[in-house]
């Protein structure tokens, strides 16, 4: 980690984020713009099941724009 941070702190604070009422409508935006992305498609053909899909493809990259809006709003 760049700034001296751990990963698994940073995966907290964006589930945290997630709980608030302001924090669940983002979360909710980002999820359904990434379920349509190309690479969900892909592994959904590849024949991956949707928890493999889910911690694989869709919640790492939820990561980045959930820590913008997050600490945007501190």
């Amino acid at each position: 980690s760049m700034l001296g941070v751990s990963h698994g702190l940073i995966v907290a604070h964006s589930f945290r984020f997630c709980f608030y009422s302001w924090g669940s409508t983002s979360c909710t935006n980002v999820a359904l713009n990434l379920v349509e992305q190309e690479y969900v498609e892909a592994a959904k053909i590849l024949g991956y099941s949707k928890s493999y899909i889910l911690f694989r493809e869709i919640l790492p990259n939820m990561l980045t724009p959930l820590l913008i809006l997050s600490w945007g709003d501190v």
